[in-house]
């Protein structure tokens, strides 16, 4: 379709409220499809965690395995979900096919945490937050430094938590109440996200 015929079809009543939602759409999901990261490695499976320890390779075969040992619990502390996180890019192997995403493994969760609502602990993983991907408008200074996961600070409430259990493939999806929005270590609280619906 050339600029002319496309312009004409907005000047036609009804038209515009049409296009102009399908275009909003497409700006807002292109804008979301850049704030995630572009992964620096290969993924690792999700199942896949030693804590402080090597993983067992003997012979040395699997690159990948340096990737699944975690050195220290260095990472990014949330205020909100009262505990620290480590980035990861992650799959799950299943029907044969790896599926890759990002991933929060949890390295660390405080006593009060509402997390313990749901079980989880350390090696863990959380995907998603009220359905948006952790990964989301994550940042960091450079490579050596842990990526910093925003989007877990933007929560409050009853919030939908999708999350992995250490050792298994299976996506789990509850509700937990985060409580009331708390101003972080590093200054004003950031503005929260409205809920999902």
């Amino acid at each position: 379709m050339t600029f002319q015929k496309a312009f004409h079809q907005l000047k036609q009543p009804g038209s515009f409220s049409l296009i102009a939602c399908l275009l909003l759409t497409l700006a807002v999901s292109d804008v979301h499809a850049q704030t995630v990261p572009q992964p620096d490695e290969d993924p690792v499976e999700v199942s896949d965690f030693a804590y402080g320890a090597a993983v067992d390779d003997p012979a040395n075969n699997d690159p990948r395995k340096a990737a699944m040992v975690v050195p220290a619990p260095e990472g990014y502390y949330s205020t909100m979900l009262q505990g620290t996180f480590l980035a990861q890019y992650m799959q799950i192997s299943t029907g044969g096919r790896p599926i890759p995403f990002w991933g929060a493994r949890i390295m660390d969760l405080d006593p009060n945490s509402p997390l313990h609502d749901l079980g989880l602990q350390s090696g863990d993983v959380i995907t998603r937050l009220d359905k948006i991907t952790i990964a989301n408008n994550m940042k960091r200074r450079n490579r050596n430094e842990p990526w910093q996961i925003v989007q877990m600070d933007n929560h409050y409430g009853p919030t939908k938590v999708r999350y992995i259990y250490h050792a298994t493939t299976q996506v789990k999806e509850e509700t937990v109440d985060l409580g009331r929005h708390r101003k972080g270590p590093s200054g004003p609280p950031r503005r929260p996200v409205p809920l999902a619906p």
